[in-house]
């Protein structure tokens, strides 16, 4: 599937990274994109997943307490548009609170399970100990 038109949607926490990182590099890439913003502490997202229903995919930028407000109202208005998400919202807590209305769903995540993940454990190391060690 080619996308033309991607929404990002964003709670506060991830709107630098949406600004920052996932929109220029959509848009690099030819794809239109409408940020979505809403607060850390909204229950409901029903107006702005709505606003992103006629993009190709809509892609979350969230933390933990925003998924299950994103995914209810993603599922509860029947949005045809594909919707990403990153890993803070694929916890098993998280799936178990909206249950079905992850089905179809895709998330993102930093591991390939399928492979041996001791490079990307070794680079991680190598990039934030150095961090850690002065903290």
């Amino acid at each position: 599937m080619s996308h033309t038109r991607d929404a990002v949607a964003a709670d506060a926490a991830g709107q630098q990274t949406a600004n920052v990182f996932t929109a220029p590099v959509l848009r690099s890439k030819g794809v239109a994109v409408k940020l979505v913003a809403n607060s850390d502490t909204a229950p409901d997202w029903s107006a702005a997943i709505s606003s992103a229903a006629d993009s190709d995919a809509i892609i979350t930028v969230a933390t933990p307490q925003t998924c299950v407000p994103i995914m209810k109202a993603y599922a509860q208005l029947g949005v045809k548009a594909k919707l990403l998400s990153n890993t803070a919202c694929n916890a098993p807590e998280i799936l178990a609170a909206i249950g079905s209305a992850s089905d179809g769903m895709l998330f993102a995540t930093e591991f390939d399970a399928y492979d041996d993940v001791s490079a990307d454990l070794d680079q991680w190391d190598s990039l934030y100990s150095p961090i850690q060690a002065t903290e």
